[in-house]
């Protein structure tokens, strides 16, 4: 059972931030819910949005989405490296705990 303090994340990478802002159906489920990305993620978005959509809608988009960045420890990179490994005929979305 989760507490108020334990709560699942989706990792959202620069493909996933993507969709979701071309509002691509498969993606309207992960447009709610507790979701992180990284800095670098960021950066890919940002300057895919400034060759597409200008500068205007890249900076906002990347202001929006500041809040989301977590720095991921060492520890999760390989567990989720491992996990990736094993599932790699899966798709799936990397969870963090």
């Amino acid at each position: 059972m989760e507490t108020a303090f334990e709560e699942t994340a989706y990792f959202l990478d620069t493909y996933a931030l993507i969709e979701i802002i071309n509002r691509n159906k498969n993606y309207e489920l992960y447009k709610k819910g507790h979701f992180i990305t990284t800095k670098l993620n960021l950066m890919e978005l940002h300057y895919f949005l400034l060759r597409t959509a200008g500068k205007k809608e890249a900076d906002f988009h990347y202001d929006f989405l500041l809040p989301l960045i977590m720095e991921i420890s060492d520890e999760i990179i390989k567990k989720s490296n491992e996990f990736k490994l094993l599932n790699k005929k899966e798709n799936y979305l990397i969870l963090i705990v």
